[in-house]
């Protein structure tokens, strides 16, 4: 055997084995979830039991969940345009929020998260889950948000007397983490994210939400 030949050989060898591993890359790529871009197998991850909510008034129709970050600014600014669209179609679809504080950049996110759940407890979770977002430059660079939150709750008329033991014992990190963990089940990695039926949205964009809504109704 020459070896030219024996250098064809060795070619066409390496050449079927990359071909072999290709195949096999892609056998075990096809193998792998798409990211989820529907509900079909997600939709216990998507609401729980225990997830907050304002159920629809009349005839169930559709659930818009969104995750969000309270010290996301894109958040902020869509907040009262969700809180309009919450009033508009309030008779057929259920608004659910779920929290997905960015960590990693936003420190005061889940405090402020926490202090939306602490209010809750005495009815006050939508107040001042949207004054969190009002005052929202003014709390998210303070070394401590708590004299702040303690501020707003007085505002509302809230029992302020536990709620920096509250804060400080961390007592709704559970939920927060659970939102946190369901959130990445189902693939949302910014904020925010709407979930309007099986479409997700992932941008603060008020009109494309309540345009995919009439459309979903109509269904």
């Amino acid at each position: 055997m020459t070896t030219e030949t024996k250098t064809m050989l060795i070619v066409l060898v390496v050449s079927l084995l990359i071909l072999a591993g290709g195949a096999a890359l892609y056998q075990r790529s096809s193998n792998q979830p798409d990211r989820p871009n529907t509900l079909t197998t997600n939709q216990e991850a998507l609401v729980r039991e225990n997830s907050i909510k304002v159920p629809a008034t009349g005839e169930e129709k559709l659930v818009v969940v969104e995750f969000a970050d309270y010290q996301c600014p894109a958040c902020g600014f869509v907040a009262p345009q969700i809180k309009l669209l919450m009033e508009q179609y309030k008779e057929n679809v259920t608004f659910v929020f779920r929290d997905f504080p960015l960590t990693n950049i936003h420190r005061n996110a889940t405090p402020a998260a926490s202090m939306a759940r602490i209010a809750g407890e005495q009815g006050k979770y939508w107040e001042m889950h949207y004054l969190l977002f009002e005052k929202q430059e003014e709390w998210s660079n303070a070394s401590d948000p708590s004299d702040l939150f303690v501020e707003y709750a007085s505002f509302l008329e809230m029992d302020t007397s536990e709620i920096k033991t509250k804060l400080s014992a961390k007592v709704y990190q559970k939920e927060i983490e659970q939102d946190l963990a369901d959130a990445r089940l189902l693939g949302v990695d910014s904020t925010p994210t709407f979930f309007v039926g099986d479409t997700i949205i992932r941008t603060a964009n008020a009109n494309l939400i309540k345009e995919t809504i009439d459309t979903k109704l109509a269904e």
